[in-house]
């Protein structure tokens, strides 16, 4: 493994885009604070530049870097007992390119569950996006072997971990922490 995170690391050190296994699906990333890196996810998901991504993070320590105000206790909890991966959207973000986050101003930041990813984002530094790899519009793959040949040939690095691995293909869930406080449940 450690192998394939040098690898993963010195792709992004040149600005590049991963296609990666994560603690859902397979996704396309890259360090959310490179904005030549996240213009390429743009394109190679042929996605329009006003939707925004989730970005992952190693530990809810590394939440309060990429969050602005407090974090309430109970999201805390939310985040380490809820049954499978959560994606959480905070009402201001901060420290990552702006094209991540909606016009907004919010950020989705899901603490991952995947050690390959923890390890990647802890050596990187900063946030790994997260996006389904497939173009625009078209079904998640549901494991690697199901990853479209214009996806492979787009991106600068292929991870070689847990290719033949059956992933989730269940997409986190996802909930807002609204401003005036209180949660909305976008996807259970």
């Amino acid at each position: 493994m450690q192998e394939e995170v040098n690898k993963a690391l010195a792709c992004m050190k040149e600005h590049g885009v991963l296609l990666y296994p994560t603690d859902t699906v397979w996704g396309i990333g890259c360090d959310a604070t490179d904005e030549a890196a996240v213009d390429r996810i743009f394109e190679v998901k042929e996605r329009l530049p006003d939707k925004a991504f989730v970005s992952l993070v190693a530990d809810l320590e590394q939440l309060n870097d990429y969050v602005e105000g407090d974090i309430s206790p109970e999201i805390k909890e939310l985040i380490t007992t809820f049954e499978r991966p959560l994606t959480v959207v905070f009402p201001k973000g901060k420290n990552v390119v702006r094209k991540v986050m909606p016009a907004d101003g919010s950020i989705a930041l899901r603490v991952v569950r995947d050690e390959f990813c923890q390890q990647v984002i802890r050596a990187l530094g900063a946030p790994l996006v997260s996006t389904s790899a497939n173009i625009s519009g078209q079904p998640t793959a549901a494991s690697y072997s199901e990853i479209e040949d214009a996806v492979l040939r787009r991106v600068d690095y292929v991870v070689n971990w847990r290719r033949l691995e059956a992933m989730g293909s269940k997409p986190s869930a996802i909930v807002k922490v609204l401003p005036q406080g209180g949660l909305e449940w976008l996807r259970e």
